[in-house]
């Protein structure tokens, strides 16, 4: 049976009554507040109290002080609780006279302090549901055999108190400052932080892990007459059980302590099978599809391996276990449930079994491949063990738990030459000297000496050979960078030197000797990793990266003239590599039979510019954070826009492409992008074009979508479009970026005509003044009215060149009569025909040197009894297709 802890610990003789007030701990806060408000002499240390409880940590242990007791928390962190004083946060309280103690002892009475008294624990066939003693009218009150609290002569002589609860928390016990009532703190312990746990969902035997069984092994152990181990040696007759099993279980939440916990196994009936403790292992292992079968995973994963607790009953013991045993499995085969320190159960799914177990037959080193050996053979099994590393002695696994002792042997020369450290109860050993730093030193002996659990005494012999290896501390080298953009510069540097000086100063002379002595540079194994521990490899990684050995001038060196390891960074071949990502370079030194001297490690990390980085917008053409793209080109091509002409610098190698994401612009149900999107090849506002293999000639053309039939102006005309450039590898290289951000790049571009963001006024911004019922008509020449660009450089909007022929006023007109190169076509119309019945046309430019005729807008206006206000509209439409209409005002002038 389990014992329990119940611990009284005392502060003082205050006196109190029997009443007492119940305060939940669901809510520590609000319940310890209202604690300190009545507790005046402990108010300090409760405040500590209650901030460790409010920070979700749990109560590990409580042990006696003077005075009141230490809580230690989950954090190792403890806090005294003693009467009248501070808490002090991590000291321990003085040494004291310890506190009233209450255990259950395995005959199921209560012992306080360690003496039987005439009280049993629980009621007679219900193991698990104990009567907790209580202090009232100043005395223990204790279950009878009725399972009723009665008084007992113990008297009570201290106030404060602690009880260790059968859920795995504790239980503060404080008076009130009258003495009068008794407060109640229940603070959580390990077992109290599980919620649930689920036991493995099918047997996994290549986990090493099955969720349904334990097997116990037991053998009957005969005492030898000698034997010299460090285990206290059984009574002659005695029974050793132990298990093989592995059980697996995940426990919520994820993070519970469940290492912490004491587990039992109870059927459900609550009777708690006798003996069986098991303990829990954190199980870290990779889970793959085939084997998780529903389990958590990743860090704080919540699986765990139980293992059960070797246990040695006397004969009369083993008789009641296997009494018990067999009643368990009279009839049908009763299922138990793992239980968490009386607080948590997993289902009621483990059967129980036990089967007489075999003589120990053979042992092996842990640490090394294919070393077993059997007991009792003379011939030595060969193994080689590196310097300084510890080996331990384990039994194989399909005999575990049948070695209950062993203890080494070596010869005292053996023992000085090799520097040889062993621990008999740890069952490790470990080399600690060379005694030749050239070559490799002869074998020596090593006699395990063992006792199974039958008690048989055997032997094991092995040989032990000292490897090549000179120390099993990798030594470390400090991390290096290397920007990948050197590499497109020949006078960079192309690698990063490591100097041989670091690795020989860690060494140490001796090793260092033996070093030069025994390695063959050219046997030497390159490997980069992921992780410090260098265990994943990255596959085909080392390839990016080409070794060599330099001397002090810088050509090939041999062992003893080494002086720097030179890597080379490979720009084509960059593996599996990413950049801005933590790899480990492992350099493992070999001898001339590829065995294993020593290693270093180099925490390396590749870097480069991003694409961003790379890409640099000409300021000038940036307004408000939008380039600004007019058009320019009056060829054939003179509707594209090249995109590189606004940077001074780009990754020339990355990939543009226009947003289909951003919604710029709407018309009826049709929601227009910068690009096209999969679905509708019609709802992009502009199309980008590639030629080549760089971005040099990527041009941007705007969609003719939305189009205005009096402007020609598109929907994407102005709009700021969205334009993503992105290079999965570093400019041409073979080198990938780790992060998705550092591989693209975003700007904003706007497209619009020069001609169109201009206007057309009159000189002087004054109305032009025609003359009423002039026949010839009046002409308004490029002195009156005069077109501007948007930057307000002037342009002609009266015909002036004559190399063509004289224009029609027409919308369509096709004769070119306008010397600027960005000007298709000129067409006035008046805003009021009626008021110009003679029509308006154009005069194109003639005459002689001496008598030269402008070219003019002829205007014809109407007679007119009154001067008149009004105004003609100029239509302007430039090379790009774009007509700016401008409304130009003009005075009908009569008797001026």
């Amino acid at each position: 049976m389990r014992k329990k802890y119940l611990s009284a610990l005392l502060f003082g003789a205050l006196l109190f009554a029997s009443a007492g007030t119940f305060t939940s701990c669901k809510d520590y806060d609000d319940d310890i507040s209202n604690l300190q408000t009545q507790v005046d002499g402990i108010k300090a240390d409760l405040e500590d109290l209650q901030a460790q409880i409010s920070a979700g940590k749990w109560i590990t242990n409580i042990t006696s002080i003077e005075g009141g007791f230490t809580v230690t928390f989950s954090d190792g962190q403890s806090f005294n609780i003693v009467n009248g004083k501070d808490g002090q946060n991590g000291a321990p309280g003085a040494a004291g006279a310890p506190g009233t103690s209450w255990e259950i002892g395995e005959d199921g009475y209560w012992y306080k302090d360690g003496e039987k008294t005439e009280y049993k624990a629980a009621i007679d066939g219900e193991a698990g549901k104990i009567v907790v003693p209580e202090i009232k009218d100043g005395v223990w009150y204790v279950a009878n055999e009725k399972g009723e609290l009665e008084a007992t002569e113990y008297k009570a002589n201290g106030a404060t108190y602690a009880v260790a609860e059968a859920n795995g928390g504790f239980t503060i016990y404080a008076p009130t400052e009258d003495g009068k009532e008794m407060l109640e703190i229940y603070c959580p312990g390990p077992a109290s932080m599980i919620s649930s746990i689920i036991l493995e969902d099918t047997q996994n035997s290549t986990a090493g892990r099955q969720n349904n069984k334990l097997e116990l092994i037991w053998n009957k152990f005969t005492r030898p007459s000698q034997w010299a181990g460090p285990r206290a040696l059984p009574a002659n007759e005695s029974v050793v059980y132990s298990s093989n099993s592995a059980i697996g279980i995940r426990v919520n939440p994820v993070d519970a302590p469940a290492d912490e916990v004491a587990y039992t196994l109870v059927n459900s009936k609550n009777q708690e099978l006798s003996h069986i403790k098991l303990t829990a292992k954190a199980y870290d292992d990779l889970l793959t599809i085939d084997n998780a079968q529903g389990r958590a995973a990743g860090t704080s994963n919540g699986l765990f391996t139980l293992s059960m607790d070797e246990f040695t009953l006397t004969s009369g013991e083993n008789t009641d276990f296997k009494n018990e045993l067999d009643q368990e499995n009279k009839d049908e085969k009763v299922a138990f449930a793992i239980n968490a320190d009386y607080s948590t159960r997993s289902a009621y799914d483990i059967l129980v079994t036990a089967e007489e177990g075999l003589a120990l037959d053979k042992v092996a080193v842990k640490e090394i491949k294919n070393s077993n050996a059997n007991v009792g053979n003379t011939t030595k099994k060969d193994i080689e063990v590196d310097l300084g590393k510890t080996y331990t002695i384990v039994v194989p696994e399909d005999a575990e738990g049948a070695m209950y002792d062993m203890w080494f042997e070596f010869e005292k020369a053996d023992q000085e030459t090799y520097g040889i450290q062993w621990d008999n109860e740890a069952r490790t050993f470990k080399v600690t000297v060379d005694p030749d730093l050239v070559t490799p030193a002869d074998a020596f002996t090593m006699t395990i000496h063992t006792l199974d659990t039958q008690g048989k005494v055997g032997e094991v012999k092995y040989s032990v050979d000292l490897s090549s290896v000179i120390t099993t501390n990798v030594v470390e080298y400090e991390a290096e960078t290397y920007d990948i953009s050197n590499l497109l510069d020949a006078n960079k540097p192309q690698g990063f030197d490591l100097a041989i000086s670091h690795m020989e100063n860690e060494l140490g002379s001796d090793k260092w000797i033996s070093w030069i002595n025994r390695v063959n540079l050219s046997q030497t194994v390159a490997a980069l990793y992921t992780d410090k521990d260098c265990k994943s490899a990255v596959a085909d990684g080392i390839n990016s990266l080409k070794i060599v050995y330099k001397d002090a001038n810088d050509k090939d060196a041999t062992a003893k003239t080494l002086e720097t390891i030179k890597v080379t960074v490979d720009k084509e071949n960059a593996g599996k590599l990413h950049l801005a990502k933590q790899y480990y370079l492992k350099l493992t030194f070999k001898d001339e039979k590829e065995g294993d001297i020593n290693s270093i490690v180099v925490p390396v990390t590749f870097t480069a510019p991003t694409v961003a980085d790379q890409f640099t917008r000409d300021a000038n053409f940036v307004v408000d954070d939008v380039i600004t793209a007019y058009f320019y080109n009056t060829d054939a091509n003179k509707n594209q826009i090249n995109v590189k002409r606004y940077f001074t610098a780009v990754d020339k190698y990355a990939k543009l492409s226009l947003d289909t994401e951003t919604t710029l612009a709407t018309v009826g149900n049709t929601e227009y992008k910068s690009g096209a999107t999969g679905t509708n090849t019609n709802d992009g506002l502009a199309t980008l074009t590639h030629s080549g293999a760089t971005l040099d000639n990527d041009y941007i053309i705007l969609n003719e979508v939305g189009v205005n039939n009096s402007t020609g102006i598109e929907l994407g005309y102005g709009k700021n479009l969205i334009v993503t450039a992105k290079n999965d590898n570093y400019a041409d290289t073979k080198w990938v970026y780790d992060k998705e951000a550092d591989k693209t790049y975003q700007f904003t571009i706007t497209i619009m005509s020069p001609i169109y963001e201009g206007t057309v006024t009159p000189v002087g911004n004054n109305s032009i003044p025609v003359i009423a019922n002039n026949e010839s008509g009046y002409a308004i020449t490029g002195s009156m009215i005069t077109g501007v660009d948007y930057n307000n450089n002037k342009f002609s909007v009266v015909p002036n060149t004559s190399k063509y022929g004289l224009p029609e006023n027409e919308k369509d007109n096709t004769i070119d009569a306008w010397s600027s190169k960005q000007i298709q076509n000129v067409y006035v119309t008046p805003d009021r025909a009626e008021y110009f019945n003679g029509g308006i046309s154009f005069r194109i430019p003639g005459g002689t040197k001496e008598n030269p005729i402008e070219g003019a807008i002829v205007v014809k206006a109407t007679p007119m009894p009154n001067t008149t206000e009004t105004s003609i509209t100029v239509h302007v439409t430039d090379v790009w297709g774009y007509t700016k209409a401008v409304s130009v005002p003009v005075t009908i002038q009569v008797g001026e």
